[in-house]
């Protein structure tokens, strides 16, 4: 009976260890399986990615393509195969060009900030009597800008109370925080400055 009950425990023995195996197996299994389904969602990922930054730069590509005169700043004379605009004005027999009597559009002229400058005549006008002066005069401007730095200084006593240590002075306006702050119109100007140089310059003269 001891020698039956030997051969059992060993059979029960290896069929134990034959079933750790097999579920060593099974977990290694699993785990190399769930390690290529965490590869396959990054492939697919990056896969993703790039596919959706060709469709942008397709897009892209589409609207540079289809740009033309109608809907971006190209000429028409540079259009290939453009559409012939039909001049739908009626002729008047005048020809093209400013009418007579027509005033010309120019620069606007700005109203000046200095005493206004008179150029001396020419030296061949004060040398020769034939010269006769008329009531015509061409005025021309020349229009600058000027940088002023603005800058407020405010001062505070400070008081010390002998008794409790502790020190007050007078509250600051709003918006003065730190030793050197900077007001609306020094973040507007860098705003402006920062998008478009052009647009500030034309703002600050007109």
């Amino acid at each position: 009976m001891l020698l039956e009950f030997e051969a059992i425990q060993k059979k029960a023995d290896q069929e134990l260890r034959a079933m750790e195996k097999r579920a060593l197996l099974a977990e290694k299994q699993r785990d190399d399986a769930l390690d290529k389904a965490k590869e396959f969602r990054l492939k697919f990922y990056e896969t993703a990615a790039e596919l959706e930054e060709e469709q942008g730069k397709n897009l892209k590509l589409h609207a540079q393509i289809n740009r033309d005169y109608e809907n971006s700043s190209i000429p028409s004379s540079k259009a290939i195969r453009r559409k012939k605009i039909a001049n739908s004005r009626e002729k008047t027999g005048r020809k093209p060009g400013g009418q007579p009597g027509h005033k010309g559009h120019g620069r606007k002229k700005q109203e000046p900030t200095q005493p206004v400058i008179l150029l001396p005549s020419p030296k061949e006008v004060l040398e020769d009597c034939a010269f006769k002066k008329t009531a015509r005069t061409i005025i021309k401007q020349l229009v600058s800008i000027r940088m002023v730095l603005d800058v407020t200084e405010y001062h505070a006593d400070v008081y010390y109370n002998s008794q409790t240590g502790e020190r007050a002075h007078a509250a600051f306006p709003e918006g003065v925080i730190d030793d050197v702050n900077y007001d609306g119109s020094i973040r507007a100007f860098l705003f402006l400055l920062n998008s478009n140089a052009g647009a500030v310059i034309f703002c600050i003269a007109f």
